[in-house]
């Protein structure tokens, strides 16, 4: 989104697939969902999180995704629906994933460490208007990047088209979760604007 408000005259349009919107607003929203699920282990250790939020640090961060991505995995609300091996075989089957991905695909969170400084400080809720077509789409069981972020983020922004479209039984893996309904959104998306 930044690079689109920066350079909007080299972009067509913007489709943001399980879209970081607002880092912070998105981990508070997975943990009230958690806290509805969690055990008692689970609530002592979301207490934790909540300490490691209020101190604002990125290593904070960093430690607050950790570990609220472990209480999301144990209420698969986590990584590919299907789970860890049903991706590897999604990988090794792809031709464009080599088997040297997979395991920085299965440890996303220790692959992507050195983007929290950037990541954990993300809020792009002051872009509100836009010169180019605007897309969202979200898995409605994705408490990564949680759609309900971008639902409000989206009722803010103006652009010459815009929408908002939501994948039923899809979590962050959109695409993979349920690709056939991802392909007819983005074919959606590309015929409202001329492609073919």
């Amino acid at each position: 989104m930044e690079y689109v408000k920066k350079h909007s005259t080299k972009v067509d349009a913007y489709v943001g697939v399980g879209q970081l919107i607002d880092f912070k607003a998105g981990l508070k929203k997975t943990m009230d969902y958690c806290s509805k699920l969690a055990t008692d282990k689970d609530m002592k250790k979301l207490e934790t999180i909540q300490s490691y939020l209020e101190s604002r640090s990125p290593e904070s961060l960093k430690k607050a995704s950790i570990e609220l991505e472990q209480i999301q995995t144990k209420h698969k609300l986590a990584g590919y629906k299907k789970g860890d091996m049903e991706l590897i075989k999604v990988v090794l089957n792809s031709p464009i994933f080599k088997i040297s991905d997979i395991i920085p695909i299965i440890t996303t969170m220790k692959t992507n460490a050195n983007l929290f400084p950037c990541v954990g400080g993300c809020d792009l809720r002051s872009y509100k208007k836009f010169s180019i077509p605007i897309y969202f789409i979200c898995g409605k069981n994705d408490w990564q990047a949680p759609g309900s972020v971008v639902a409000e983020y989206y009722e803010t922004i103006t652009a010459p088209n815009k929408g908002l479209y939501w994948i039923e039984d899809a979590g962050h893996f959109t695409d993979l979760d349920d690709p056939e309904a991802c392909t007819k959104v983005i074919n959606e998306i590309c015929l409202s604007f001329g492609c073919k």
